[in-house]
């Protein structure tokens, strides 16, 4: 008999996707920072934000990573689930902070 590994190397891999993280209302983010906390939650509202403060709808990787957004937080200050809001894009680049202050943009 034959034991294949595959089926259990994706379901570790996928796993991980369970920790999806979100964003707290207090603190500025940078794209690449809320792709890296859910890809699957984030990447759709950053396009949507970019589209909506821009008015373009093609997007290189470096408008998504050095653009700052914050988590837009409800009248209670609850952040809805992935709401986020344009900030600002960063003609440099935009610094990743420790976790607990906000990011900035360099340059």
């Amino acid at each position: 008999m034959k034991i294949s590994f595959a089926p259990l190397i994706l379901v570790a891999v996928l796993a991980g996707f369970g920790e999806a993280g979100t964003c707290d209302a207090r603190f500025l983010y940078c794209g690449q920072t809320l792709l890296e906390l859910d890809a699957f939650k984030y990447f759709d509202r950053i396009t949507a934000e970019l589209t909506r403060a821009t008015n373009r709808t093609f997007f290189k990787a470096h408008h998504i990573s050095d653009t700052l957004f914050y988590c837009r937080p409800d009248s209670k200050g609850v952040v809805p689930e992935g709401k986020i809001r344009f900030f600002k894009h960063c003609k440099g680049y935009c610094r990743y902070e420790t976790i607990g202050h906000n990011h900035t943009c360099q340059g």
